[in-house]
């Protein structure tokens, strides 16, 4: 990952964007960082799940659902999970939300796959 900051003319740049004080730099900074660590453990959890994003895209919504309730459980925010899955985060929260659920009443699929997951 690569962050570029420039002071040029008494103006701040983040990665060409102009920012207007050094406060907003360096939480545009932090988001960047931030974004960059959950996209990492987005990808590590898609690859344990069913092999990466492209093949969880192509699964019945119950994988998408523990997607984002795996993602959940690590804290990661709703809005980088909604725009790795190209869904809204309200999405996210009703699919994980839905999981729990299904956790909480037994759901023999949903344990399943999640056992299957612990495994792999």
């Amino acid at each position: 990952m690569k962050i570029e900051i420039e002071v040029k003319d008494g103006e701040i740049f983040v990665n060409s964007d102009k920012i207007d004080y050094i406060g907003r730099a360096l939480i545009r900074v932090k988001h960047l960082i931030e974004k960059e660590v959950s996209t990492d453990k987005l990808d590590a959890i898609a690859n344990k799940l069913c092999g990466g994003i492209e093949e969880l895209k192509k699964r019945i919504a119950i994988y998408k659902q523990v997607f984002c309730y795996l993602c959940r459980k690590e804290n990661i925010q709703l809005n980088y999970i909604g725009e790795y899955m190209d869904y809204e985060s309200s999405t996210v929260c009703t699919a994980a939300k839905k999981i729990k659920g299904y956790i909480d009443i037994n759901d023999k699929q949903t344990l399943k796959i999640l056992e299957e997951y612990e495994l792999s």
